[in-house]
Parts: C-alpha cells; structure tokens; sequence
C-alpha cells in the first residue's frame, strides 16, 4: 500500500468515527426546549394563542433547577466555611452609640462634683480661634517665682476650681474667657468671672494650649484691677499651676498637673507632704482624658502623649523633672487645703 491509499484509509475512518459520534450523541441528547402554539378559542370565539412548553422538555427544566440549586447551596456552604476560619469578612454591623451616662453614676448622687460631667458644649458656644497657636513656645509667663501647692495658697487671692465658658476675646499677650465658680477653697468671688491666661491664637507658652468652653481648672487667681471687665482675674503662677479637673467612670474626681512643674515644687519645698499619684493607672488616666477629650480634644490629646512618653520611657525624662506630669485624688487636695484653711 502507497502513502496515498494509507492517507485514503485514515481519511475514511475519520469520517467513519465522526458519523458514529454524531449518532451516539443524538441518542443521549435531551430534547429541547420548544414552545407550541395552539391556538384555542374562548367563549367569545375569539382566537386566542395558548403558549405552552414542550412535555419532552420539562425533565429537562426541572435538572436544570436543581443543578442550579445544588450549585447556590454549594457556594453558601463555602462562604460559610470561609467566614469561620477567616478566609472571609464577615459583614460588619452598625454598633449603637453609648447612651450618655452609660458607665457612671447617676448624677444625682455625685453630689458637689456633679459639675465634672457637664460636658456638652452648646452650638452657640464661643470658642477660641486657634487653641494651639501658630508656634508652641514664644512667651513665657511672668510669674516671679515657682510653686506648690503651699504656696500657691498663700499667694493666691482666691484658690478655686472654674468651667472655662465663651472666649471673650485676646489681645497681644493674654487670652480672656468668662468662666463659672463652681468650688471656692479660699477667698469670696461671684458666680461668674473673667479669667485672663497668657497666650493668645498666634502664640503660647510651652505646651499649655489655650483654654476652651468646658474646661474645668482648678487655680490660684487674682483681681487685675486694670482690665476693661469688672471680675477680671489673672492665675498665680502663669500657665505652671493650671491644673485640670475631671471625672473617673465611678465618679471620682482626679486633678491632672499636665507640666508637672506644680507638683515637683510641692515635693521640693515640702517633702513631709505625701499625695497620691495615680499617674501610672493607665486605665484611669484613660477614662480621665476621655472624659476631657469631649469638651477638649486638644488638651486630651497633648496628656496622653505626655503621660505615654514618660510612663514608657522614664529614664528619658530624670533630667527634665519639669516635664512629668502627675495625677492626684481631688478628695486629698481639698483636705489639704482644709487644712491649711484651718491654720
């Protein structure tokens, strides 16, 4: 046999095979899907056109829904599988916002620190331009010496614990608010005084932000006679004796010295004095500048970053003792302050 008869034989067998094929899949084949058109009349004698489907095709209907079903099965057993070894996320849902109050006392047994929890600041609040200034250290305070807590009372005209209400306005030095007496532990003031810090929108002293509406200060003030506001009152000591006020969850009340400066004189110059710090609670620091983060993000924001800084590097800070903050027990500062009242 000749190249041309072998290549002739495996032509014949190809087709051979294809006809054979063909037929073979015809018989396996299903049939498809028709549509017949009957028509039929109603009552009337109106011809109608009755679209039904083909009885032959209806097996085939009904594996096609049930692959179709086996496959959306298959693909939820999956999702789920992912989901549960973290292949997938999981759809997230909205959490519900925490009901004010929530984690704290009622506020009708917080008695005289009920004020600690006044925290909203209304729409129609005056608040100051720029709370951090352009630059963070141009002026310093002309205050003419150091102080403790001692000191600060005997200095001080009026020792008190204010809510730092509308900026009132600033001129090239200071920044004035109006503010609300809610504690007096020395000296007589109104209900309602103007309270003067130095600093203004373009310049500060060294991390001490300008004060805002809902600030609660604890201070040793006195009467500037000269200011255009009939209370006008100026703080003891510049921006080294602010300290700030705030409640625990539990309804606590702590005192925050953000510079620390305050707190190291009272040990130098007193060392039979003993305070509490609560500085290394990191829980309770937490709940202390949350609490102020809602009035005063600025503020809460430069105290977590200063306590984080020290209490996780301590040895960074032994040389510069002016710049460890602390927190002390309210209760124990106004019991020292009794005391000295009863001096």
């Amino acid at each position: 046999m000749n190249s041309r008869d072998l290549m002739k034989s495996f032509s014949e067998l190809d087709e051979e095979l294809i006809e054979r094929s063909e037929r073979i899949m015809k018989k396996q084949a299903a049939p498809l899907i028709t549509l017949e058109r009957t028509p039929k009349a109603d009552e009337s004698g109106i011809c109608l056109v009755d679209e039904t489907v083909n009885e032959k095709a209806r097996p085939r209907i009904w594996r096609i829904m049930g692959a179709a079903a086996a496959v959306l099965l298959m693909a939820g057993f999956l999702l789920g599988i992912t989901q549960i070894v973290g292949i997938g996320e999981s759809p997230k849902l909205p959490i519900a916002p925490a009901s004010p109050g929530e984690n704290r006392p009622a506020e009708d047994t917080l008695g005289e620190y009920a004020f600690l929890y006044d925290t909203s600041v209304p729409e129609d609040a005056v608040l100051p331009p720029k709370q951090e200034g352009s630059n963070n250290m141009v002026m310093s305070s002309s205050h003419d010496k150091n102080r403790g807590f001692n000191e600060l009372y005997e200095d001080a005209e009026a020792v008190c614990i204010v809510t730092i209400r509308d900026w009132l306005g600033e001129n090239e030095l200071y920044s004035y608010y109006n503010a609300t007496v809610e504690r007096t532990y020395k000296g007589e003031l109104p209900e309602t005084i103007v309270v003067y810090q130095a600093g203004n929108s373009s310049c500060l002293c060294e991390n001490a932000p300008l004060f805002t509406y809902g600030d609660k200060l604890l201070l040793g003030i006195r009467r500037w006679e000269d200011r255009p506001f009939e209370n006008a009152y100026y703080v003891v000591g510049g921006e080294t004796t602010v300290s700030y006020v705030a409640a625990a969850e539990d309804g606590s009340a702590y005192v925050i010295d953000p510079k620390g400066i305050y707190s190291h004189y009272t040990e130098y110059n007193h060392p039979e004095l003993h305070f509490t710090k609560y500085g290394e609670n990191k829980a309770l620091a937490k709940e202390l500048f949350d609490e102020l983060g809602k009035y005063d993000r600025v503020m809460a924001d430069h105290l977590d970053e200063w306590f984080g800084e020290y209490y996780e590097n301590r040895s960074a800070f032994i040389s510069s003792w002016s710049m460890i903050p602390h927190i002390y027990s309210l209760e124990e500062i106004e019991a020292f302050f009794e005391g000295l009242e009863q001096e």
